[in-house]
């Protein structure tokens, strides 16, 4: 179950609160930047699939409106840029798009890669995601220093060394509906993920290649379960304790009931799941 500690991860690494009513974003992590290109286009058979399942993983069946904010081979190239537009999506191509949560919040996704996160966006990257916007961020060359100050609130993170093969065509073994019908990708030297808190099922790395990962994965967007609500692995009294705590000073992590609000409604909600010592 996606649970409270998602919720907990962000606070602890100061994130700002995602916006009322809104659930976190999801991240897609890709050791590599050469699979989006033209090149992975070419090379790879399966790529104009992943990336649609990339596109529907986002946003759904719907049309997305995503954003490159970069001039990166790999993510502003022509092969990517044709399969989204066909796929539905609305694609903007503008690194010159102010990196403010205001900019940045009209698009459903972002599309980065590592080189284009500093020290001032990576802050920018947390709070939009725990608004509910999702990013794809690939690796593969620059320093990944301030790529995993955005990565690892959510449990993710790039190794800082070059690890996965030369321009070579990989067998992708998952069964992520990201990559549903992709067998190979192109992988040219990159970065392979970890993950930093195997226990939360929020954060995944997923298709290994001998003993790395070939992405890492993040979701908070499910909803949660209130009764253990300090997450401590116990349902009793210190969860009341907490949650009134969080309830009394209208934190948003007291909208158990996620409508936007924090009043008597939520508390309803809380005991009824505490009081059946979950919610299963």
């Amino acid at each position: 179950m996606k649970s409270v500690t998602c919720a907990i991860l962000a606070l602890a690494a100061a994130v700002v609160c995602p916006r009322a009513g809104a659930e976190p974003g999801r991240i897609v992590a890709s050791n590599d930047e050469w699979t989006l290109s033209n090149s992975g286009f070419t090379n790879g058979p399966d790529t104009a699939v992943f990336a649609r399942n990339v596109g529907r993983y986002f946003v759904g069946d719907r049309s997305g409106n995503f954003l490159v904010h970069s001039s990166n081979f790999g993510l502003a190239e022509s092969s990517l840029r044709t399969t989204m537009i066909n796929a539905g999506h609305s694609w903007t191509i503008n690194a010159q798009i102010p990196f403010t949560l205001a900019a940045l919040s009209p698009y459903d996704a972002v599309f980065v890669q590592v080189g284009d996160v500093n020290t001032q966006s990576a802050p920018v990257l947390i709070s939009y995601v725990s608004a509910g916007g999702s990013v794809y961020i690939c690796a593969g060359s620059g320093a990944v220093t301030s790529a995993n100050a955005f990565l690892s609130p959510f449990g993710l993170a790039f190794n800082s060394s070059y690890d996965t093969p030369d321009y070579s065509l990989l067998p992708i073994n998952s069964t992520h509906p990201l990559f549903e019908g992709v067998g190979h990708l192109l992988i040219y030297t990159g970065n392979s993920l970890y993950d930093l808190d195997a226990a939360n099922d929020c954060n995944i790395v997923a298709a290994p290649y001998t003993s790395k990962w070939l992405f890492g994965i993040y979701d908070g967007g499910s909803t949660p379960c209130p009764a253990d609500f300090n997450q401590d692995g116990g349902i009793d009294g210190a969860d009341v304790d907490a949650f009134f705590a969080a309830w009394e000073s209208g934190d948003p992590s007291a909208d158990v009931n996620q409508d936007g609000g924090v009043d008597g409604a939520d508390v309803s909600v809380f005991f009824a799941a505490w009081e059946a010592g979950g919610c299963g």
